[in-house]
């Protein structure tokens, strides 16, 4: 984890259960625990990706990763989007990340770090990685941590942080969430992690504006969400990171 202060970068490692703590100043390498692959931290400042893409020949879709990084590494290398090096190799193609990297499994960081390097190394082929909202990654940048692996729990801990300081807006990880879609449109196709209801396409609210909306108040109080009738409509069971209505009444918590 790496958290962004006056002073620098204050970098926490978790290695065979021991924690070290050091204070870094950009530029700087980092190397991931246990997966054992360098992120080369460049800036804290990202740009907020375009929502349309248009004439991309490749496309790789995946969702639902769910902190389980063997098996999103061997779906990546299934599709040559990757080398056995974890190295991008997909070239101008796009790799579509539709949500729910987050909670249950106890990876979920070194799944967050692959991304992020991987949408590094694409920029430089002109290939893209695009990142977008599924309900999980809402529901832990709110602070709603009913699904989180014990793990974390133990890391926080151990850190001497509050669990909710992973994610927030001064760590590096959460700043850089903090610029992601929910909606992408490649090739005129849309892209979600739940999908559209009709509530959303008869409120006439574009895709953009969807994006902006929830990008912009991830870190809203629940009561402001409530009360606001479009954003309620957008965070709720019609929402875009939500909606199940495609294939009827599900049990299953998403």
């Amino acid at each position: 984890y790496i958290f962004i202060t006056e002073s620098g970068l204050e970098v926490h490692t978790i290695e065979a259960g021991k924690h070290i703590q050091t204070t870094e100043n950009l530029p700087v390498t980092i190397t991931v625990p246990k997966v054992n692959f360098e992120i080369d931290v460049i800036t804290t400042d990202f740009d907020i990706q375009p929502f349309e893409y248009k004439d991309v020949s490749e496309i790789f879709i995946l969702s639902d990763i769910h902190g389980q990084f063997d098996s999103f590494v061997k779906l990546l290398k299934n599709g040559n989007v990757i080398d056995d090096k974890l190295n991008w190799i997909f070239g101008e193609g796009h790799l579509v990340i539709i949500g729910d990297v987050f909670d249950r499994g106890d990876t979920e960081t070194e799944c967050l770090w692959l991304i992020y390097k991987l949408e590094r190394e694409a920029w430089r082929n002109g290939g893209q990685v695009h990142f977008t909202y599924g309900n999980h990654e809402i529901m832990v940048m709110q602070n709603d941590l009913r699904y989180l692996n014990e793990k974390y729990i133990q890391t926080a801990e151990m850190m001497n942080i509050q669990i909710e300081r992973r994610y927030d807006a001064n760590s590096f990880l959460g700043k850089w969430l903090r610029t992601k879609n929910t909606i992408v449109e490649i090739n005129n196709m849309l892209l979600c992690h739940a999908g559209i209801s009709c509530e959303i396409y008869y409120t006439g609210i574009k895709p953009r504006r969807i994006n902006s909306l929830i990008r912009d108040n991830i870190g809203t109080k629940r009561d402001m969400i409530n009360s606001d009738k479009k954003l309620s409509l957008l965070f709720k069971s019609k929402g875009p990171i939500w909606y199940r209505g495609y294939f009827g009444e599900s049990e299953d918590s998403g």
